[in-house]
């Protein structure tokens, strides 16, 4: 835990847990995660009563049983993080919101690169202590991801509608950094709504795109 955490009063985790901050419980959450293994095999030692021995361990399986067990007891608080299919906590989105997020991260997109960027993209935004300079990287992948459905986007709305949607990311101070841009707005307010705004209508492309093939099938 030193080695990869630089700490030396995390652990034992019965001995230090009551001077624990909110980011030392996450980081050892996390840290247990990356470790834990599940023995599939075991006999029991009798000489000298040494016990129970344990083999062949599985850590994909005791990770997922971790995972499951970890998210229901952060679910009953009040701290609005989760752990993420990677082991690593993130905020939780707002409930209404969570079905984008959720069906985005799922779903394969007609394009495997544009899906993999999505992913990341959601990963690094919602990743627990992440900064504001990630957070507006990610936006601006998000509508790089967008950019490159701008064919499909023209094809099936309005061609007015088509450029507005990227009308936030190249006006709010986001990609291009010009001096004509909007600047004065609250990012942790408002970079919450970009983002979640962004995921949905990058689904929204995706359905399109999904009925479209559907149709010429």
């Amino acid at each position: 835990m030193y080695k990869q955490l630089g700490r030396n009063d995390l652990w034992p985790i019965a001995e230090y847990w009551e001077s624990y901050t909110l980011n030392d419980l996450c980081d050892v959450v996390e840290f247990v995660h990356d470790h834990v293994a599940r023995p599939m095999r075991r006999y029991y030692h009798s000489f000298s009563n040494c016990g129970m021995h344990y083999s062949v361990f599985r850590r994909e399986v005791a990770q997922k049983l971790y995972h499951v067990r970890v998210n229901a007891i952060f679910a009953e608080s009040s701290l609005d993080l989760m752990l993420n299919e990677h082991g690593r906590f993130e905020e939780v989105a707002a409930d209404a919101l969570e079905p984008f997020i959720a069906g985005a991260r799922s779903d394969s997109l007609s394009g495997g690169s544009q899906h993999n960027e999505l992913r990341h993209a959601i990963e690094q935004f919602r990743r627990r202590g992440t900064s504001e300079i990630e957070k507006r990287l990610a936006i601006v992948a998000l509508a790089g991801v967008l950019e490159e459905w701008r064919d499909l986007v023209k094809a099936s709305l309005l061609s007015k509608d088509e450029a507005v949607l990227f009308e936030i990311a190249n006006k709010f101070n986001l990609r291009h950094r010009k001096a004509n841009q909007q600047v004065d707005y609250d990012t942790e307010l408002y970079f919450q709504w970009i983002f979640c705004w962004y995921v949905a209508t990058i689904r929204l492309t995706d359905k399109i795109l999904r009925r479209q093939l559907g149709e010429l099938l």
